[in-house]
């Protein structure tokens, strides 16, 4: 998404109430029961009703206080009534409160596993991990994270908060003290690493480079308009986004840059294997986006599919280029997508439906990683479909990820680097 539709992401509070107390066990003694005295009983909750009825038994209740039907509630199952008359049971997201044996639980929904025993923040971990395995925080307070990279010993990602200058960070694999390779940057956009250094986009200013230990920033190429960014051992690849909607490639060392591609509307995400560049264009009209390849050789650029609303992150691996679409606006971008092409072009598949807005994308061996930036989760899914399956939730909008041989990473644009392990 551009940048000012991203900060607008909604701020969504799952689960904004109190949390009752739950009483265990109900009294089996009626307070004023029946016997001959006719009297009221003290409470008709633990009753069979009025005076003169019979005691409730051992785990119902006269909740709804009308004699006729006696005991009607059984307190060690009823999610209104647990435990005692009045007694609801709540829980947090990715649940559903329940009570059993008259104490309330949750009962998780797929994908998802209750693993601190606390019902306000409900089933607060990915259930394909071990409880205990908690998302770690590599950096906290980052001003709008952006884009994320990942080398044999850090992490990279950018800063793109309109209240200061964009940045480009470095931390440790394990965490520790950021480091800043490059400030006072421009409207940063998207980045790439490599053993030649760190790479990134400028809307403002173009296209730049760092070494990995820092230094002064060098330009590649100082066109207005660079969007998506990648590279390979020789070069470094970028889309435009205004202009001509150029796919350019530079040498990684610098030199004149050449156009690949020309009049691509509005080029966004793109990723290269050992033949082609492949990327994600969005059209001028946000639903009819599209993936498209050229030779690294040059020639003719090759529509591999139209119609895609607002197709954002793209992988690609030995056999398939993969893709998400962030949905359509009617929708509320609810009906995002993630999406798979053979590189023969003979067959699309979806992988996932439903995704509240899609963004970031990564692929290993065995799976499909995506981030769902306005559902808070981190998502996979096998190559050749199945059902997706949570590898973290309850992130402030998650929106680009990466991967290595041990982890998942992404940035939350709420100013957080985040890793699990896979």
């Amino acid at each position: 998404m551009p940048v000012d539709s991203f900060r607008s992401l909604r701020s969504r509070c799952a689960f904004a109430g109190g949390l009752a107390a739950c009483v265990v066990a109900c009294s089996s003694e009626a307070p004023g029961g029946g016997g001959a005295s006719g009297g009221q009983g003290g409470s008709t909750t633990a009753t069979g009703g009025l005076g003169g009825a019979e005691p409730c038994s051992p785990g119902f209740a006269d909740c709804d206080g009308d004699p006729a039907n006696g005991c009607e509630t059984n307190t060690q199952s009823s999610v209104e009534h647990c435990g005692a008359c009045g007694v609801a049971c709540q829980s947090g997201p990715y649940s559903t409160p329940v009570c059993v044996a008259g104490a309330c639980s949750a009962q998780c929904e797929d994908g998802f596993e209750n693993c601190n025993d606390d019902l306000a923040d409900g089933c607060e971990q990915a259930a394909n991990s071990a409880c205990g395995a908690a998302v770690l925080t590599l950096a906290a307070g980052q001003g709008g994270p952006f884009a994320i990279a990942v080398d044999e010993s850090c992490v990279y990602w950018i800063n793109n908060n309109a209240s200061q200058f964009g940045e480009v960070m470095k931390v440790a694999l394990g965490g520790g003290t950021p480091v800043t390779l490059a400030t006072s940057q421009g409207n940063v956009q998207d980045l790439a690493v490599g053993p030649s250094g760190a790479y990134w986009t400028d809307f403002d200013e173009g296209v730049m480079r760092v070494d990995l230990g820092g230094g002064a920033p060098s330009v590649i190429d100082s066109d207005p308009g660079a969007q998506g960014i990648t590279l390979d051992a020789s070069n470094v690849y970028w889309t435009q986004s205004v202009g001509y909607g150029d796919v350019m490639q530079a040498p990684l060392s610098g030199g004149p840059p050449t156009a690949l591609a020309s009049q691509q509307d509005i080029g966004w995400r793109i990723a290269v294997d050992e033949q082609h560049a492949y990327w994600t264009r969005h059209g001028m009209d946000l639903e009819d986006g599209a993936v498209v390849r050229v030779s690294l050789a040059g020639g003719s650029p090759e529509l591999l599919v139209s119609g895609q609303p607002l197709p954002e992150g793209i992988a690609v691996d030995e056999t398939s280029v993969y893709w998400t679409n962030a949905g359509t606006q009617d929708n509320n971008f609810a009906d995002g997508s993630v999406m798979k092409m053979s590189l023969t072009g003979d067959q699309v598949t979806t992988l996932a439906s439903n995704q509240p807005w899609p963004t970031g994308i990564a692929v290993d061996e065995t799976s499909v990683y995506w981030t769902n930036a306005d559902g808070g989760t981190v998502m996979k899914v096998p190559p050749q479909g199945g059902d997706p399956i949570v590898v973290a939730a309850q992130q402030p909008g998650p929106f680009d990820i990466a991967v290595d041989a041990t982890s998942v990473y992404w940035v939350n644009v709420g100013g957080s680097v985040q890793a699990v392990p896979k």
